[in-house]
């Protein structure tokens, strides 16, 4: 049975393509998993996500970037458990399109995450996801960094210069 977070990143990724969410919800399992391994597959799965995210705000470089890394981390670990239950030949496929239409500044292609449905019948329903897969882009989704509450990175970032400062004298 895949994590419950993991679940939900596929969720946001074929019904709402909130990528964002699919980033932060990742970034939590992750950092349950192993944090701090930036060669983890859950890594590669949070650069595709931030890769479509950049690319649907016409951040054609910070997309390019992203979904480069997340094809070549995803090729080389292709029998990680963590791409069970994901068609990803085609994922592959799905991510180089979207390079050379990123690279050719092309406006933004979502595309789904083929999923088996004898792996995930239990735990994803695809007849649900394909019904909230919508056309639609909306401003909310397209910016939504700009509303993340910051205020405790921006604590911990304060606190570990503090300790950094404290250690030099």
């Amino acid at each position: 049975m895949l994590h419950p977070l993991f679940i939900k990143y596929i969720e946001y990724f074929n019904g709402e393509r909130d990528y964002f969410e699919c980033h932060e919800v990742l970034e939590e399992y992750w950092k349950e998993v192993d944090p701090g391994n930036k060669d983890h597959p859950l890594v590669a799965w949070i650069q595709l996500a931030t890769g479509l995210y950049h690319w649907r705000r016409n951040n054609f470089s910070g997309a390019k970037r992203m979904l480069e890394k997340s094809h070549l981390k995803m090729f080389r670990q292709q029998g990680s458990e963590f791409f069970a239950g994901i068609d990803l030949e085609h994922l592959l496929s799905d991510i180089s399109r979207s390079l050379k239409a990123v690279e050719k500044r092309e406006a933004f292609i979502p595309f789904k995450l083929q999923l088996s449905t004898s792996f995930f019948g239990d735990g994803v329903d695809t007849a649900i996801l394909d019904e909230k897969f919508r056309e639609a882009e909306s401003k909310s989704l397209i910016h939504k960094h700009m509303r993340r509450d910051r205020s405790h990175i921006l604590q911990e970032r304060q606190a570990n210069l503090e300790a950094r400062k404290r250690d030099r004298s």
